[in-house]
């Protein structure tokens, strides 16, 4: 799944399968290797991330509703990671998730990893609304879910993250 990013390379997101989840807590270079992906220094991100996923997604891993690495096509790098945070409820509302490594920042990784979540979405039928949690405050990620076609919906607690403003797309 590749998403094309203005003026710039595009963004290929690979399902975060229990192998790979596995994988990662082994040699970094096998994994590398089997791929055809670079860890670089995310590997230590990638590999908190994996573990982190297969306790709270578990059976969702490597399913439509997972979690998935985001690889820059041309150089083949890890950049960042984005989920769903779950399936969709009864009432058709799924949430998204994306998170770009550190030295990726402010090149439009999470940007293109939200976009593609959105139409991965969107092409389940049983999805009416997709939500997305932000800190209380502008910030890049409030900037690129306007750009999606999200809408402040209302501040909520979370129980991870406290006091956060809930954004919502409703399907077209």
């Amino acid at each position: 799944m590749r998403v094309e990013r203005l003026g710039a390379a595009s963004i290929q997101l690979a399902p975060l399968t229990s192998k790979i989840a596995v994988g990662v807590q082994g040699k970094f270079s096998a994994l590398e290797k089997k791929y055809g992906i670079i860890l670089g220094e995310a590997a230590p991100l990638v590999k908190e991330i994996a573990e982190t996923t297969r306790i709270f997604l578990g059976p969702l891993i490597g399913t439509r509703w997972g979690a998935y690495l985001g690889v820059d096509e041309a150089t083949r790098q890890v950049v960042g990671t984005c989920s769903f945070k779950g399936a969709p409820n009864t009432l058709g509302e799924v949430e998204i998730a994306y998170y770009t490594f550190p030295p990726f920042e402010g090149k439009g990784y999470a940007s293109a990893m939200a976009e593609r979540l959105v139409e991965i979405a969107f092409e389940a039928a049983e999805v009416n609304v997709i939500t997305a949690h932000t800190l209380a405050k502008e910030n890049a990620s409030t900037s690129i879910l306007k750009k999606l076609g999200f809408t402040f919906d209302r501040q909520v607690s979370d129980p991870d993250d406290g006091e956060v403003w809930k954004w919502i797309r409703r399907r077209r």
